[in-house]
């Protein structure tokens, strides 16, 4: 189990709330191995944020461990709002802290997840379109039935599988690292080492960097200043006119 597929499907059979902004706002969350094609997890929920996606995949972890790779799609549940960030999201920093790569699909590529995409098309049209459920109880309740028809008793066609179902071809499923009780929340940096931002100062003698304002001096108000990250101290280097001026600590906002 080296690598787990996330993904997010609509159960369109439940009426959307009169207020809300989507016209689907009921969501099944879904992860499945891709190497032995189990159906790990699912969860239906009419808010899914990105703290309540983190905290379902901390779920799936909790369960079976840490895998090496997590693939999704650039979700903003997942990623956030890349175009105003300068750091990974919430999310990738949490995989990266726990030592797993996040493999982010391109725009419009569903084929780079192909095993969450095989299965979300099997819950809509052997279970959801059927069982048609009104409520998000009854959409969970029969999606966990159908999870675990499909993982110990209808046969699966992948090349893995053999057409026999995922716990028959694979009834004990790879030992991973189980989620560790604390981890380090700037282990991420290291992978931004090195990374320099250029910033005009404000009037105030601030600068933001990830939604986090940082005091240079005001007497550089107007001026660029170069902010390099230094992962191994956690600090920015701040660079004027080719010199360092200030060395400031990295805060944590934002952080897993």
């Amino acid at each position: 189990m080296t690598n787990i597929e996330l993904d997010f499907t609509d159960v369109s059979s439940v009426p959307s709330e009169p207020l809300g902004k989507k016209q689907h706002g009921v969501e099944s969350f879904n992860a499945i191995d891709a190497g032995t094609s189990t159906w790990l997890f699912t969860q239906v929920r009419t808010d899914f944020t990105a703290q309540t996606a983190l905290l379902a995949v901390i779920e799936v972890f909790s369960q079976y461990g840490c895998p090496k790779q997590v693939t999704f799609d650039r979700d903003p549940r997942w990623i956030g709002a890349q175009q105003m960030r300068t750091f990974p999201s919430a999310f990738v920093r949490m995989l990266l802290c726990l030592g797993i790569t996040p493999r982010i699909c391109p725009p419009r590529r569903p084929y780079k997840k192909p095993f969450v995409e095989r299965l979300h098309r099997t819950l809509q049209e052997e279970c959801l379109l059927l069982q048609h459920p009104q409520t998000p109880e009854a959409a969970q309740e029969v999606s966990e039935q159908f999870r675990q028809h499909y993982n110990q008793e209808r046969p699966h066609q992948g090349k893995a599988c053999g057409n026999v179902p995922p716990q028959t071809a694979f009834p004990i499923l790879p030992t991973l690292p189980p989620l560790p009780a604390r981890i380090d929340p700037d282990r991420w940096l290291s992978r931004v080492q090195g990374r320099a931002y250029a910033r005009k100062v404000n009037k105030d003698g601030r600068v933001i960097i990830d939604d986090e304002y940082y005091y240079i001096k005001q007497s550089l108000a107007g001026q660029k200043v170069v902010l390099t990250v230094n992962a191994e101290e956690q600090v920015f280097e701040v660079r004027w006119k080719n010199s360092i001026i200030r060395r400031l600590p990295k805060r944590r906002a934002g952080r897993p």
